[in-house]
């Protein structure tokens, strides 16, 4: 039933736990954080229930006839099984390529943040209500994975996981070679973890193999298609080669989240431009001129490089280029 149930019997062994938040926390699988939620008719009425939205990378209030699966009775049992464990393997948050602001809110707290230059978190001042500034490290550094997130050899397990099987399809990232592997860990895995590889590479592939040069295949009869990305055309292309290491990526997907994705300070000196389409919509650029970003409209092909989706993004990308 995928649920933790009370037991007044004097249970032993791995699997007895003093709370049922306890049980939760170590026994119900985070595969249940991507069930599909379908309607169903209730038998003895309705309840409040918590479910996990991969797309918002959040927990959402909702209504159904049980907490089974991606249903939890409690906001706080929600995110401490999905929200803890999968958001950053989803995807790392926008705030934590951000520099909160420390002024222009009235009063400064004591908040952990993440330092996009060290790749972790640390202690500063800042407006406490800013996104990149969490009130506990714990909660920074799961939105926001340094790289020692990925540096362990093979997935990082938590005692308990000995009293489990191993989850099958668990995807670890492998320092030595960077590329990701496919492994074995039981669901209480706590880092380089993961359950497909394309959100392994998300998370572990330094962007720095985008700027390898692709190497000629020498593997005769053996070669396979793989998508390499050309930093002066700035786009993935479909190529030939041995492995899927360093700038070789399996798909065309895989290789764009990993380096298109990633701006430069270069793109910041750039005027605004429109291009010449006349599907317009807004967009942000950054003015160096009053060193902030703006919205604009933009029509929707082609145009330059000064163009970001939220100005979020654009400050993360251009505000330190003029500090």
């Amino acid at each position: 039933t995928h649920r933790c149930k009370k037991s007044v019997n004097c249970v032993t062994g791995g699997n007895a736990f003093i709370s049922r938040s306890e049980c939760i926390s170590k026994c119900r699988a985070v595969d249940v954080c991507d069930a599909p939620r379908p309607a169903e008719i209730c038998d003895s009425g309705q309840r409040t229930v918590w479910y996990y939205d991969k797309e918002k990378g959040d927990c959402i209030k909702d209504v159904n006839c049980h907490n089974r699966g991606n249903n939890f009775p409690s906001l706080k049992e929600c995110q401490r099984v999905c929200v803890r464990r999968v958001a950053p393997i989803l995807k790392p948050s926008k705030v934590c390529y951000t520099f909160p602001p420390t002024y222009g809110c009235g009063r400064l707290a004591e908040r952990w943040v993440y330092n996009l230059d060290s790749k972790k978190c640390e202690r500063m001042f800042v407006c406490p209500k800013s996104g990149n500034s969490f009130i506990r490290r714990s909660n920074c550094e799961y939105s926001c994975p340094s790289e020692a997130y990925c540096s362990y050899p093979k997935p990082f397990l938590d005692p308990a996981c000995a009293n489990y099987p191993p989850a099958k399809h668990t995807w670890y990232y492998n320092p030595e070679t960077r590329e990701c592997r496919l492994g074995a860990a039981c669901h209480l895995a706590r880092s380089n973890a993961f359950p497909t590889r394309e959100r392994c590479s998300r998370i572990c592939r330094s962007r720095d193999v985008c700027f390898e040069p692709p190497n000629p295949p020498l593997c005769p009869g053996k070669e396979k298609t793989v998508y390499i990305y050309d930093p002066m055309k700035k786009k993935c292309e479909k190529s030939q080669g041995c492995h899927f290491r360093g700038n070789n990526f399996p798909t065309a997907e895989e290789c764009s989240k990993t380096c298109e994705r990633y701006r430069t300070p270069e793109d910041c000196h750039h005027w605004p431009n429109r291009g010449p389409c006349y599907n317009f919509q807004f967009k942000w650029y950054f003015d160096p001129y009053h060193k902030n970003c703006f919205q604009f409209l933009y029509g929707g092909c082609n145009g330059g490089p000064n163009l970001f989706d939220s100005k979020e993004e654009c400050l993360g990308v251009c505000v330190r280029e003029y500090l």
